[in-house]
């Protein structure tokens, strides 16, 4: 057998070997919990852009109900401006 022989012989073997290590080592994808109740996340976060190259964020404390609204400017040495916050079980039930 030639060098050239033991050297293909060689890398096919590795080759296999870490083929054999990939497949060993496929699991199933996890379980994503962007939201969970009753664990430390407990907000939801919406993003949008509107006029004047500005963009507004909504946060929603899910334990709370409250639903807060930030205005953020674009460019350096902005500030993020808090613009409104509502108490969503109030405005849903009304006035009553």
């Amino acid at each position: 057998m030639s060098v050239k022989h033991v050297l293909l012989i060689a890398l096919v073997l590795a080759n296999l070997v870490l083929l054999t290590a990939v497949v060993l080592k496929i699991e199933p994808p996890r379980q994503a919990d962007a939201q969970v109740v009753g664990g430390g996340n407990n907000f939801a976060v919406v993003t949008a852009a509107i006029d004047n190259n500005e963009d507004v964020v909504w946060v929603i404390n899910l334990k709370t109900r409250q639903l807060s609204v930030l205005r953020m400017p674009q460019g350096a040495g902005k500030t993020l401006t808090l613009m409104d916050t509502r108490n969503l079980l109030k405005d849903i039930r009304g006035n009553r």
